[in-house]
């Protein structure tokens, strides 16, 4: 336990952000799998527009900290090529 006020205001502070990041974290991950999902079925338009969506999503996490820019960044381009392969030929 917290040993003076400004250390417990900290811990709720801490929990109140864990809580914030999971919630944007798994949003991430459910996005990224309807993604997939809608390039496994070979929904072009409706890919595409979910992959846009998903960009700005992982933008916003990375400007707010919660996840690093080059994590978002590598995660973006992973689906695009996942993206492209998935329509091509």
């Amino acid at each position: 336990m917290a040993h003076s006020i400004s250390a417990y205001k900290r811990a709720r502070h801490s929990l109140k952000i864990n809580l914030r990041n999971r919630k944007i974290k798994a949003e991430l991950r459910k996005l990224s799998k309807d993604l997939l999902a809608l390039v496994s079925q070979k929904k072009k338009d409706e890919s595409i527009k979910a992959f846009k969506i998903l960009s700005g999503h992982f933008d916003r996490a990375a400007k707010g900290g919660v996840i690093h820019k080059n994590n978002a960044s590598r995660h973006k381009s992973r689906l695009a090529n996942r993206l492209e392969k998935g329509f091509a030929a």
